[in-house]
């Protein structure tokens, strides 16, 4: 299974963010800047990161993979 699949399941079974914070190894954190505000991303792995949008409050948040980006670039 690869480290997307591994992610995208964690985040369907997540009841909310601090699930998501909790797994220390997935990195979740919130994004700065004005093309990344209100965004949160967390690893894949060393060089590939998933920048996600979180909309709605309380039992009722919808969580969006927006991007799959190059954490540095390359």
């Amino acid at each position: 299974m690869t480290a997307f699949l591994r992610r995208v399941r964690a985040i369907e079974a997540a009841v909310d963010e601090r699930d998501l914070r909790e797994q220390k190894s997935f990195h979740f954190e919130s994004l700065r800047g004005k093309a990344y505000s209100g965004k949160h991303s967390v690893r894949l792995n060393d060089k590939w990161r998933l920048i996600l949008g979180i909309a709605g409050s309380g039992n009722r948040k919808t969580v969006t993979v927006e991007e799959i980006t190059n954490h540095y670039g390359d």
